[in-house]
Order: structure tokens, then sequence, then C-alpha cells
């Protein structure tokens, strides 16, 4: 039966843009088709430059416009996705909608008289949503309404339960990440050379100290802190730099920051990647100096491979190392807010580790239990199961 089911992922952020949610709903289309589904991609075109019809690995990609830009551009948008849906329901045995927003609520409203079922992929974030958008109460009602909702860690099922869902209703399939292969000598240096041959802002001195932030780059991530914090950094190491990977709303306002500060020489913001396994490897430290609302993908593929981690103490990591011990000797929690005490965090942290293989070894111990194999079965036999229960 997995064979001849026909999925379809709804999702406003989709490749080439990157981010936990997208990565996800990357994966899951990879690992559907992989697996003997069909999966299609439908998604926002944020640039009028992109086609209205692509491919990704293979999985056929549909782009609705979206210009945001127009006073009712994303209005307009969410009326397509809903003719859209109604045009081809009878294309596809379920539909998987990425976060519990507005595209969840079009969804679910465009397809209630129809035998689809509709799942839900929620980030811990969207109940927040839900409490400050002027939407939100209307659509955490609909939402309510979806044959199941995926989460994927403690935090958001405690933020789903918190907004009143059923129990019943929720289903846990923690995130994958690909576990990487015992670390060779010379793939951090391999990786700083390839990397610098792509983009020039990312040469480094073969020693240099190098930490990376990966994420979207917004006002409240704690990033104003993270610079600022860099110059005591490269007082103590003129070469160490900084990668900002990612792009987003502050990007301009911290581009100015960085050149007031005069760090423009070791402060750089490449822009996003598709992958992160070079900047991974090259890096001495992957660092996140803003709450998290949900443990990162990029945190577990940095655990992984053994790359240490400073994140600014929240509950949600607190949960995520009382749950998985092993991974506390690759993290670093830090509860302040000023740029000096993380300036001597980052100074301390940046220092090689004694044996990073050992600590290579404790991730891809923690990890084996999130293989994408097993991500996929689990999300199979959900979709199977609603598929199976709806006929």
């Amino acid at each position: 039966m997995a064979s001849a089911l026909r999925i379809l992922l709804v999702s406003r952020r989709f490749w080439p843009l990157v981010g936990d949610s997208e990565d996800a709903m990357a994966d899951l289309a990879v690992g559907l088709r992989r697996y003997g589904a069909e999966p299609t991609v439908l998604t926002a075109g944020w640039s009028s430059q992109w086609p209205g019809t692509t491919s990704f690995q293979g999985t056929l990609v549909h782009r609705l416009p979206l210009r945001l830009a127009l006073p009712w551009g994303r209005w307009a948008y969410l009326l397509g996705l809903s003719r859209w849906l109604r045009r081809h329901r009878q294309q596809f045995d379920l539909v998987v909608v990425a976060r519990l927003r507005r595209e969840a609520c079009t969804t679910l409203r465009a397809l209630r008289r129809s035998p689809v079922p509709v799942v839900l992929r929620a980030e811990a974030d969207d109940c927040l949503w839900h409490d400050q958008s002027l939407l939100g109460v209307r659509c955490r009602d609909r939402c309510q309404r979806a044959a199941a909702i995926v989460y994927r860690d403690a935090t958001t099922r405690a933020s789903l339960l918190g907004a009143g869902y059923d129990d019943m209703l929720l289903h846990g399939i923690p995130d994958s990440v690909a576990v990487p292969p015992p670390r060779r000598g010379g793939s951090s240096l391999d990786a700083r050379l390839a990397l610098a041959a792509v983009n020039q802002d990312l040469n480094s001195a073969i020693d240099a100290p190098i930490a990376v932030f990966v994420g979207r780059l917004r006002p409240h991530a704690g990033l104003a802190r993270l610079v600022r914090a860099w110059e005591q950094v490269v007082r103590h190491w003129p070469t160490a730099k900084l990668w900002l990977i990612g792009d987003g709303p502050y990007r301009d306002d911290l581009y100015r920051l960085i050149r007031d500060l005069d760090l423009r020489h070791c402060v750089q913001m490449p822009g996003t990647f598709e992958s992160t396994d070079d900047l991974l490897r090259a890096a001495n430290l992957l660092v996140h100096p803003g709450p998290l609302t949900g443990i990162p993908r990029v945190l577990l593929a940095a655990a992984a491979g053994g790359v240490p981690i400073l994140v600014r103490s929240g509950p949600e990591i607190e949960i995520e190392i009382r749950q998985q011990p092993a991974l506390a000797p690759l993290i670093t929690l830090l509860d302040r807010d000023d740029a000096a005490a993380w300036g001597e965090t980052l100074i301390a942290s940046l220092r090689p580790p004694a044996d990073r293989n050992a600590l290579a070894a404790l991730g891809r111990a923690v990890l084996r239990g999130r293989s994408m194999p097993r991500l996929i079965q689990h999300h199979l036999e959900l979709f199977q199961s609603l598929v199976a229960a709806q006929a």
C-alpha cells in the first residue's frame, strides 16, 4: 500500500529556502519517494523569477505566487492555495502541512468535505503564534480538526497540550539527521578549503578558531550580543572567524553593527547553504545565542559530528539534555545575556577538545535511534493507518 500512497506536502517555505521546518519537509519528500510513495510539494513562489513548476531530487514541486509587497499579496496566495487544493484533491490520498498556521487552516477548510486526511507538522512556536496573531484563536480551533498532528520533541508536545489539543491527536516522531562517518585526519582542513573555494568570505587561516551560527537572522535571536562578544574573542585570537549562516529581516541591521564595530574582517554573513555538512566539519564551535523554541536540527547534526555547542540556556534544551544525558559533554549552556560573559565563554569553548572523535562517538550513539529510514517508516505507518481508516 505504501507504494500507492500519493502524498501532497504543503509548506509555505521550501527549498531553496532552508530552516528546521523547511529541511524537515525536504527530507520527508526525498524519503517518501525513496520508500515507494509518490510525494508532491506545493509551496510559495517567493520570487517572480522562480518557475511555477520544478523538481526537487525527483519530486514534483508546484509554486504558487506570493507577493508580500502587495497589500493583498498574502491573501491572494492563500486563495490560490485553496483553489489549487480543491481542483486537485482527487489526485492525493493524504495531505501533510508544515506548521499550524495559515496554510494549515486554509488546507483544512478547502478539504473539509473531502475524504483526504490532513496531517499537520507542528513546531514549538506555533502555539505562541496562536496567542499573538489576530487569526490565532480561529486557526487553533481549525487545526484541531486535522486527522493527526506530528510533533518532534517534548517541548512541542507540552505546548500543544497546554493549548488544549487532544492527546489522541498527537503523534511524536523525532527529527532525523544523517549520522556522519568517523572523522578522518584532515577532514576539517579539507572542509575549510572547499568552502573557501566556493565563497571567498569563508577564507580562514588553517588553525583559526571558527564559530558558526546557523538559522534565521532575526532581531531577537541574540545575534547583536554575539557580534559584540566577538570583539573580545578577536582580541584574544586575532585570526578567529564568526560565520553567521542564514538570512532574514535582521540582516541589514546586523551588517551595520558589524561595520560600526569594524569586524567585517572576522564576521561574515555568506547567506544560506543547502547543506551544513562542510560548515560543521570546518567549525570549532556551533553557537546559538538566542532562546530556543525547540531543538534545531543543526544542533543534532553538530552533535553527530562531535562539534562542541554553545547555546543560550532554556527549558527546551534542558529537557532534551535530561532525556538524553549523553549529549551533556557536547553542550555548554549559558544563562547570561551580557556580551562580556558570552565573550569569555566563547574563548573557552573555542579551544580544541581533547578528543573530537570521542565526542562524535557520543553524538552518533545518541542519534542512532533518529535514523532517516526510521523517521520515514514512522511517517508511512501513520499515513497508511489514516488512509485505511478513512477508506
